[in-house]
């Protein structure tokens, strides 16, 4: 079922192009679809930018380094005894003046230290929060194709819908949709990764819907790509339908 969605989304983002090229408008749905592949798309250049700027400065510190080392290699190797004698008094004097401000080289590591990690944690909140947004809409787009795709098969076999809910609101939490049509209520439950617990708290929800719909039959409909043997079997124990 990945494997499907993946094919699905990657000739959904081309249908899409070709729609934009042609200057026709995008549905809801496909508007999803590319504001997920922007997202992405920022997302990868993001830690790619990332990882370049952190190539260059370790290369960078590396050439200084090199640099360094052999210009003082040829100026010990062309200075006299004279020049040795001044260099060593000055490692003298720098070891001397390194051990006066032991203290205070410490603690301005330790402020450095801070300000980086600062801007580490800063810079890794950002990341999470485009991760968070992304998926998201990823959660959004999923709930509107399942939903779709529903009201697409129910039409398919026959029956009229007369009305579509979607967030519907309940005194026990929300259910991404209700459709009525002119033979039943379908409460629909739309889980990425569904589990038995989201059997429970569907049923609660549909005891209320009920409530709103009385007289007609309410149909329970869990749907979603990833729903197990085991979940699938306790949902059909209790009257849930299934759609993946």
């Amino acid at each position: 079922m990945e494997d499907e969605i993946a094919k699905w989304f990657r000739e959904s983002v081309l249908r899409i192009v070709e729609k934009l090229k042609s200057g026709q408008e995008l549905t809801n749905t496909e508007a999803y679809i590319a504001l997920t592949y922007f997202y992405l798309q920022s997302f990868e250049r993001k830690v790619e930018e990332l990882e370049r700027g952190l190539r260059d400065e370790i290369r960078k510190t590396r050439e200084e380094l090199l640099a360094n080392d052999e210009k003082i290699k040829r100026e010990l190797l062309e200075n006299d005894e004279r020049v040795k004698r001044e260099i060593i008094e000055y490692m003298d004097k720098t070891k001397k003046e390194l051990l006066e401000n032991d203290e205070k080289i410490k603690r301005e590591l330790l402020e450095n230290d801070k300000v980086i990690k600062g801007e580490l944690e800063a810079k890794i909140d950002e990341v999470k929060g485009e991760v968070a947004a992304i998926r998201s809409d990823l959660g959004i787009l999923n709930e509107s194709f399942f939903i779709s795709n529903f009201l697409g098969s129910i039409k398919e076999g026959g029956e009229r819908v007369t009305s579509v809910y979607k967030h519907y609101e309940t005194p026990v939490g929300e259910v991404d949709a209700v459709v009525e049509t002119d033979k039943a209520v379908y409460v629909i439950e739309v889980k990425f990764k569904a589990e038995i617990r989201d059997v429970d708290d569907l049923l609660t929800k549909v005891k209320e819907v009920e409530k709103d719909y009385q007289g007609k039959k309410v149909v329970p409909v869990l749907a979603g790509p990833k729903i197990n043997k085991a979940v699938r079997g306790y949902a059909k124990g209790l009257n849930v339908m299934i759609y993946q």
